[in-house]
C-alpha cells in the first residue's frame, strides 16, 4: 500500500507588532518563528490583506515580495528623482543597472508618469539649462548630441539645443572666455588656441568673432 506524502501545512501569522524603531512599520512574524518575514508600512496590510491567524501560503508571500519590490523601486526613482532631473528614459536605464526587474521597472514608471514626477520636457528643459550653464557658448550640434546621449529624443533635443546656442547672455560668457584665452595664450599660435576653443564645443562664430575683436585674422 502506498504510504502518502503528508501534506505541509503552511505557518500562520502569528503576530503584526509594530517595529520599536519605526511604529510606523510592521514586523510579520509566523507562527514558531522570532524573525519577522517582512517588514511593510501598517496601512499596507488592509491592501494586502493580512491579519494575525491567517495562513502565509506561497500565494500571500508572493503578494507581500511583489508590493515590497514595487515600495522599494518607487522609493529609489524618487531618491533618483530628488538628485538630479530624470525621464522615464534614463530613469529607467539607472534602475536597470541597480539590478530592479523589468516588469517593475515599467509598472513604476508608468506609475511616476501619470502622478507628474516624470516628464519628457521638464527634463530637456533641465538638462539644457544645466548643459548651457557648464558650457556657455556650445554649438547647437554639440548641444543636441549632448542632450542625446543624457535621454532627450532627438525633436526637443535640437530645439533646446538651439535655444541655448542662441542665449546672448551665455554667448557673451563664451566671447570672454574665447578673448581670454586669446590674450593668455603665449607662445601658441591663435589658431591652435580657437582650435582648442572649437574642440571644447564652443560655437565657431563665437570664436571668430573672439578672433576679430583681439584682430587676428581667422585665415592666417
Amino acid at each position: 500500500m502506498t504510504q502518502k506524502t503528508p501534506v505541509r501545512k503552511a505557518p500562520r501569522i502569528q503576530s503584526l507588532d509594530s517595529d520599536p524603531r519605526d511604529p510606523r512599520v510592521v514586523r510579520v512574524v509566523l507562527a514558531g518563528q522570532t524573525r519577522a518575514v517582512a517588514q511593510l508600512p501598517r496601512e499596507s496590510l488592509t491592501e494586502l490583506r493580512l491579519a494575525e491567524g491567517l495562513a502565509w501560503t506561497a500565494a500571500v508571500a508572493r503578494r507581500v515580495a511583489a508590493f515590497t519590490a514595487h515600495r522599494k523601486t518607487r522609493e529609489l526613482s524618487l531618491k533618483c528623482l530628488a538628485q538630479r532631473s530624470h525621464n522615464a528614459t534614463t530613469l529607467g536605464a539607472a534602475l536597470s543597472r541597480r539590478g530592479v526587474d523589468e516588469g517593475v521597472v515599467a509598472r513604476v514608471l508608468a506609475e511616476l508618469v501619470k502622478d507628474g514626477w516624470l516628464n519628457d520636457e521638464r527634463h530637456a528643459e533641465s538638462r539644457a539649462l544645466s548643459l548651457g550653464r557648464r558650457h556657455p557658448g556650445i554649438s547647437a550640434d554639440a548641444a543636441a548630441a549632448l542632450l542625446e546621449s543624457d535621454g532627450v529624443d532627438a525633436p526637443r533635443a535640437w530645439t533646446h539645443a538651439k535655444r541655448i546656442a542662441r542665449d546672448e547672455a551665455l554667448c557673451a560668457v563664451a566671447l570672454a572666455r574665447a578673448v581670454t584665452a586669446l590674450r593668455g595664450r603665449g607662445s601658441r599660435h591663435p589658431l591652435a588656441v580657437a582650435a582648442s576653443l572649437a574642440r571644447r564645443g564652443i560655437d565657431r562664430t563665437i570664436i571668430e568673432r573672439a578672433l576679430r575683436q583681439e584682430g587676428i585674422d581667422a585665415e592666417e
